[in-house]
């Protein structure tokens, strides 16, 4: 393209090449004209027989690369320490892990309602599901079979935000049933921390990240 808004047909989730001015393949990525990063780079390179093949054959490309890499992030997360004992911890680091956009927490379910995983998602994507999104959930809940309850944190539109008390991202469960939610925890060390995850102000993805400031205020 010439003109950034000869993009603007095209509608959200659609799958682009990235050509340099000079014709040089630059790879593949996920449109989205209205979020702040308009495209997200999923790879840099694709097979030489992709170059002229059909949208079809593109999407079919794209939604087994995105199934691998998600595979790829939760077993390899699930084999880390804290996470292989504890049963809790981030699945996904967005770009981190090949998957822009992304980010997907383990949670426990609270042992009076039977125990077993949650599943937290977050896309940090305006606008509605994209076919892309369903993959990648359908590929982490392939490695967690113990699976309870999917919930899912989707950024909404501006304009959506002043229908929604200003809330940034809307909050559904994919599945399972509320009342399983009642009780998710996460434990760090010996303390375990109750999480509300419906009927937030924010979407209520936890700070794992900061899990030894708080263990170091809890001493």
């Amino acid at each position: 393209i010439e003109n950034i808004k000869e993009l603007n047909p095209l509608p959200p989730g659609s799958i682009v090449r990235l050509l340099a001015p000079n014709g040089v393949d630059l790879g593949l990525g996920i449109l989205n004209r209205s979020s702040s990063i308009p495209i997200r780079v999923l790879t840099r390179s694709a097979p030489q027989q992709q170059q002229a093949s059909s949208s079809t054959t593109m999407e079919d490309y794209i939604a087994k690369l995105l199934q691998r890499r998600a595979h790829r992030a939760v077993a390899r997360s699930l084999q880390l320490p804290s996470i292989a004992r504890d049963r809790c911890g981030r699945l996904i680091a967005a770009e981190a892990d090949g998957l822009p956009g992304i980010t997907c927490d383990l949670l426990r379910v609270a042992e009076e309602n039977g125990g077993g995983s949650i599943l937290v998602f977050k896309y940090d994507t305006y606008g509605e599901e994209f076919p892309w999104d369903s993959i990648v959930r359908e590929g982490v809940c392939d490695r967690v079979p113990d699976t309870k309850a999917v919930v899912v944190h989707k950024m909404n539109w501006r304009k959506e935000r002043h229908g929604a008390d200003g809330k940034e991202f809307a909050t559904t469960l994919e599945r399972g049933c509320e009342r399983t939610l009642q009780g998710a925890y996460v434990i760090e060390g010996n303390t375990y921390f109750q999480l509300p995850l419906m009927d937030v102000p924010h979407q209520s993805m936890w700070p794992f990240d900061e899990a030894d400031m708080r263990q170091r205020v809890l001493q």
